[in-house]
């Protein structure tokens, strides 16, 4: 009998394995169609799958998972960030934008905020709902140039 894990880790390395054969002694270039077909095919299951249109909204009269979350780790001290000994916190941000640049917790933090009121759903088997605030992904990629 093959388990589940072990029939999809062997149908990954088959199918990889017939994607690497696909390159072969005319390089790269010759697995170009190939490799195509399978994007398409792998888009179309992902928009199947995932609904990228549909949102998962939370109930409304759920309330906020607050305090109540579950916790498996509770330090006794809140890491801070020591600028004496580790510098200004940054993030760098590179390689394939048009304005690379290093950005600050200041810099972030005079981004727009969004609050996004969002399920949380644990492969253990419990959920919360939380509202989380930050800037977007969107607002940095849109400032760097992506």
């Amino acid at each position: 009998m093959i388990l589940r894990r072990d029939f999809l880790v062997r149908g990954a390395a088959g199918l990889s394995a017939a994607f690497l054969a696909a390159c072969d002694s005319r390089g790269p270039d010759g697995a170009q169609k190939l490799l195509r077909y399978a994007e398409r095919k792998n888009e179309s299951l992902e928009r199947a799958l995932l609904r990228h249109t549909s949102q998962d909204v939370t109930r409304g009269g759920a309330f906020p998972a607050g305090e109540k979350l579950p916790a498996y780790f509770i330090s006794k001290t809140v890491p801070v960030w020591d600028e004496a000994q580790r510098g200004k916190w940054s993030v760098e941000i590179s390689g394939l934008v048009d304005k690379p640049m290093r950005l600050t917790l200041d810099d972030l933090l005079k981004l727009p905020r969004k609050s996004e009121r969002v399920n949380h759903y644990c492969v253990e088997g419990w959920t919360a709902v939380e509202t989380w605030t930050g800037c977007s992904l969107r607002e940095i990629a849109a400032l760097v140039g992506v």
